[in-house]
C-alpha cells in the first residue's frame, strides 16, 4: 500500500514519511507526493505500530473479566484514542494502512486486527494502583487531599510516573522568541519596566504559582494576551512584547495527552500511556480553564502543585550541565488556537516595547443554564 504524510496527524510519523524521497501517488488520498512510503518498500515504521499492537489482547485471551461494552476494533481505538491518523481518514482505510504496515504481524496475531480487543491493564485494578497518575483515585480525591489533607504532600499522585510524560512533552524554545503580556490602563498606557509580573511581596496566587511566588505569565500573540486581559469594551490595554534572553525548554501541557505512541517504540510505557491519557487531558483543562472572580483561589492548589513538581525536574545533559524546565504551556481558553506559558524564572524575558490597544467591539457566546 502507497500513502503519503497527509494521511497522518502524528508528526513523528509525518517526518518519517516526509524524509522518504519516493514519488508516486498515494492510495488514500489519490495524489501525487515526492515522499510516498510504499509498503512494499519500506519498512521504516513497522517497529512502531508493532510496539503499539503489542498493547492491545484480544478478548479471547483476556486474564480478567471485562464488560462487553468495552470492547472496540482497532481501526476505531486507533481512530479515536491515538490520534495517529489525519481526522477525515475513515476505520476501515486505517485497518488497511495498519495491516499493510505489520504485514507478518497480521499473518501470526489476525485477531488482534479482525477481532474485539481491549487494553486489559485498563481494568486492572492492582496495575492501575501502580501505573496510574491518580492511582485509583478520581481527580476530586486528589484535589480535596491537597486542599483538606495535606496541601504539599500527598500520595495519590504518582510523580514519578508524571515525570516521564513531562520530559516526553518536553518544548524547545530559543533566545530571541516573542510573547506578550496584556494590562488594562489608560490611554497613555504603563511604561515596560511596570509591565512584569509583580515582585514577590505583591504576587498573587495564580494557576501556576503559588501566593508569594514570582511567575511570569505570557501569552503567543497580541490577541490572545487581549483576551486574557478580559477588557471590556472602549478600554485601554498595555501590550508589552517579552524576549526570550537564552534557550529554553518547557513542559508542553497542551499537548501532554497527545505525545506521539511513536516516540518511544516501549509497550510498557504506551500501556501505562493510554490509561493515563484522561488524566492528561485533565491536566490541560484544568490549566486553562476559565476562573471567575467569585471562584476560590484554593482551586488553584492542584495546578500549583504539579507545576511545583514540574519546576523541580531535571537531567543532565551534554558536558553534565543540568537541564531544568523553565516552565509550562497550556491551551488558552478564550482565544481559539491561542495558547500560554509560565515562566518560573522571569529574568529569562526581557520586556522589549509597548504599545496601547483599545477595545473596539466584543463578541458574546452564551448557553442556557
Amino acid at each position: 500500500m502507497k500513502f503519503c504524510s497527509d494521511c497522518f496527524e502524528d508528526t513523528e510519523i509525518k517526518n518519517i514519511i516526509n524524509s522518504i524521497n519516493n514519488t508516486d501517488t498515494c492510495d488514500v488520498l489519490n495524489k501525487k507526493s515526492e515522499h510516498i512510503y510504499d509498503t512494499d518498500k519500506h519498512d521504516n515504521l513497522t517497529p512502531y505500530f508493532e510496539s503499539l499492537l503489542d498493547v492491545y489482547t484480544p478478548i479471547s485471551e483476556c486474564k480478567i473479566k471485562i464488560d462487553k461494552a468495552n470492547y472496540v476494533r482497532l481501526k476505531y481505538d486507533l481512530k479515536y484514542t491515538w490520534d495517529i491518523f489525519e481526522s477525515n481518514c475513515k476505520p476501515e482505510i486505517i485497518h488497511n494502512i495498519v495491516k499493510s504496515i505489520c504485514k507478518e504481524k497480521y499473518e501470526e496475531t489476525p485477531d488482534i486486527f479482525d477481532e474485539d480487543i481491549v487494553i486489559q491493564e485498563l481494568y486492572d485494578e492492582e496495575y492501575k494502583k501502580e501505573q496510574s497518575l491518580l492511582r485509583t483515585n478520581s481527580w476530586e480525591d486528589f484535589k480535596n487531599s491537597l486542599i483538606r489533607d495535606n496541601r504539599y504532600h500527598t500520595n495519590i499522585f504518582n510523580t514519578k510516573l508524571f515525570e516521564q510524560y513531562c520530559w516526553a512533552a518536553l518544548k524547545k524554545y530559543h533566545a530571541g522568541t516573542k510573547f506578550y503580556r496584556g494590562r488594562i490602563s489608560n490611554k497613555d498606557g504603563y511604561p515596560i519596566e511596570e509591565m512584569g509580573c509583580p515582585p514577590f511581596k505583591n504576587s498573587k496566587a495564580g494557576r501556576v504559582n503559588a501566593e508569594g511566588v514570582e511567575c511570569l505569565y505570557l501569552a503567543n500573540n497580541i490577541e490572545t494576551t487581549i483576551n486574557e486581559v478580559r477588557a471590556g469594551v472602549a478600554d485601554y490595554v498595555t501590550i508589552a512584547a517579552f524576549e526570550l534572553q537564552e534557550d529554553i525548554i518547557v513542559t508542553d501541557l497542551k499537548n501532554i495527552n497527545k505525545i506521539s505512541p511513536l516516540s518511544i517504540p516501549d509497550s510498557n510505557f504506551l500501556v501505562n500511556y493510554a490509561i493515563n491519557k484522561e488524566h492528561l487531558l485533565k491536566i490541560n483543562k484544568e490549566m486553562s480553564k476559565i476562573v471567575r472572580q467569585s471562584d476560590s483561589k484554593l482551586d488553584y492548589v492542584p495546578t500549583q502543585y504539579i507545576c511545583d513538581f514540574i519546576k523541580t525536574l531535571e537531567q543532565k545533559g551534554i558536558d553534565d550541565n543540568v537541564i531544568k524546565f523553565a516552565g509550562v504551556e497550556y491551551d488558552s481558553t478564550l482565544c481559539q488556537d491561542g495558547y500560554n506559558i509560565a515562566i518560573f524564572e522571569p529574568n529569562l524575558f526581557k520586556g522589549v516595547n509597548t504599545e496601547v490597544h483599545q477595545i473596539n467591539s466584543l463578541k458574546y457566546e452564551t448557553i442556557k443554564i
